[in-house]
């Protein structure tokens, strides 16, 4: 019996009548008690004052909780009361020792008891020992959630929705291997690849391109969704190489500023490398493959072209000095090279291929950064802030092969474009650009790359949801 069977039981409150609990833990009111409770068709409502107590009184079959809620004594006359205290946890030996962890740890720890140590005593010796191994089991319990959300998906049809849940799983899968030093799970990238890949290799990615403008899918309509909104100021943050567990670095990073995220993901586009893919997020189209100069300069023209060249500034991060940059400008771009500066310049063993030490210099980056500061004086500013990326990146081996440079338009080792003409002298996988005719980007096998052979390095240019799917965020005060 688990640990909320225990306490739903002693209580009774399965029986149909009100019952109404003054929670002095913290512990009945977690997402782990009540979806335990919903798990039971049990009605609940969550309070704070006897007001609202007599609101739900005339409810049947209800549970109240309030957080160390004072009930007055008419209310008590006619109505089952209880009081749940640190020593009404079902646990043996000195609950009351329980007091000293916050809710989550409590949680894991009761979880941790319930599966593998079901007469643990609590003791002043054995807390702290015991707390290590909830922790380190509810670790690898989020791991094998996060796996298996994955795997659910792999049951249906493909499409956009699909790939996205998976996405944002993938990165919720690494980072947490990542916080809890441990990629044993991490081999289900074959999995995923094998299911995910598919959508790109074919035409079916196409339909992301028709979403409107207000819910993008693309990273071509960045610009457009800013004009949509309709602010009057307006900040992009374009953080290069920022894949969707690279977000969850900088997301952590950020807590200290109680921001509100409206996160989504949306897509880059083939190949996943940055002169193709940010020079669509600064031109708002996907039609950028002509470009004879991608790049800054290229970037700030088209900006300035689309939100007014007097209003608009596009700078990079080393230019941000002091709040004083922005004056005078309704619009406001600010480029951060340092996730793309530290992938490439981070060195993969073959005795360690995961990304957890790039993971620890973007931590270390962040630490001595201003992108706090940024953020804190474009919200002082009034500026409506957006956060993109261009791509994100994958660890590649190298295949031992090449492809000559007079077949090449734009060469990446991941991701290679060619002249449609040049296909029938290469042999490798190609795939179609969406809406562009007189091209094909040539890919390498798996997440290999067009390097020395066995060569490991974090890149990007391929088709992989590492790469391909990105984060775009509109962040604004709690």
């Amino acid at each position: 019996m688990s640990w909320q069977s225990k306490i739903y039981y002693k209580y009774r409150l399965d029986e149909p009548v009100v019952k109404i609990v003054s929670d002095n833990t913290g512990l009945l009111i977690s997402d782990s008690f009540l979806s335990f409770l919903i798990s039971e068709h049990k009605s609940y409502a969550i309070i704070n004052s006897a007001s609202e107590i007599i609101k739900e009184l005339s409810k049947v079959e209800i549970v109240i909780l309030g957080y160390k809620l004072t009930v007055p004594k008419f209310i008590k006359d006619k109505n089952e009361v209880f009081e749940f205290s640190y020593s009404d946890i079902p646990v043996n030996g000195t609950p009351k020792l329980l007091s000293n962890i916050s809710v989550s740890e409590l949680i894991n720890l009761l979880d941790y008891i319930d599966a593998e140590d079901l007469h643990a005593g609590i003791t002043e010796t054995n807390l702290s020992g015991l707390l290590d191994k909830a922790d380190k089991k509810a670790d690898q319990q989020a791991l094998m959630d996060f796996c298996n959300s994955i795997v659910k998906q792999f049951e249906k049809e493909l499409s956009w929705n699909s790939i996205s849940i998976i996405a944002k799983n993938w990165a919720q899968l690494q980072y947490q291997s990542y916080l809890s030093n441990d990629f044993s799970v991490l081999d289900i990238v074959n999995k995923i690849d094998s299911y995910c890949n598919t959508y790109f290799e074919t035409s079916k990615w196409q339909e992301i391109f028709y979403a409107p403008v207000s819910n993008p899918r693309t990273v071509d309509k960045i610009a457009g969704k800013i004009k949509h909104d309709k602010h009057k100021k307006n900040a992009l943050l374009c953080f290069d190489c920022m894949g969707l567990p690279e977000w969850l670095l900088l997301k952590e990073y950020l807590t200290a500023l109680n921001l509100y995220f409206e996160e989504s993901v949306i897509c880059s586009l083939t190949p996943s490398i940055t002169s193709i893919a940010r020079s669509a997020i600064y031109a708002g189209t996907y039609n950028v493959y002509d470009k004879k100069n991608p790049g800054q300069y290229t970037e700030e023209k088209d900006f300035k072209a689309a939100f007014g060249q007097e209003n608009t500034t596009y700078l990079k991060e080393s230019d941000y000095n002091t709040k004083d940059v922005l004056i005078g400008y309704n619009t406001v771009s600010i480029l951060f090279n340092f996730f793309d500066d530290l992938c490439h310049s981070t060195h993969i063993q073959s005795s360690n291929v995961s990304k957890f030490g790039y993971y620890n210099n973007v931590v270390e980056y962040l630490k001595n950064s201003n992108v706090r500061e940024i953020i804190s004086d474009l919200l002082e500013e009034d500026y409506a802030i957006y956060i993109c990326s261009d791509h994100g990146s994958t660890i590649a081996k190298g295949n031992g092969k090449k492809i000559d440079k007079y077949l090449h338009d734009k060469f990446a080792k991941r991701g290679t474009v060619i002249a449609k003409e040049s296909s029938e002298l290469i042999d490798y996988k190609k795939i179609r650009i969406p809406f562009i005719d007189d091209r094909l980007v040539v890919i390498p096998d798996s997440r290999e790359m067009f390097a020395g052979k066995d060569q490991y390095e974090i890149n990007h240019g391929g088709i992989s949801i590492d790469e391909m799917l990105v984060p775009f965020i509109k962040i604004s005060k709690e």
